[in-house]
């Protein structure tokens, strides 16, 4: 199974759901869904916003 780390990134850089909304202009419903792992399908789009507001590559969001 292929998992999100979204929301341990996230938590390392201390940031709360709403600031991760507000960094990858994301809804927050969007942004949470992400943080919780909830959401099972992601734009390349999201994933390139996710990826610049946190500084990381794309290989560093799944876990398998």
């Amino acid at each position: 199974m292929i998992y999100l780390r979204i929301g341990e990134i996230v938590d390392e850089r201390g940031w709360n759901i709403q600031r991760f909304a507000d960094e990858t202009h994301l809804s927050y419903p969007t942004a949470y869904g992400l943080y919780k792992g909830r959401i099972n399908r992601i734009d390349l789009k999201t994933l390139d916003s996710i990826c610049e507001a946190l500084g990381i590559e794309p290989g560093e969001v799944f876990v398998r």
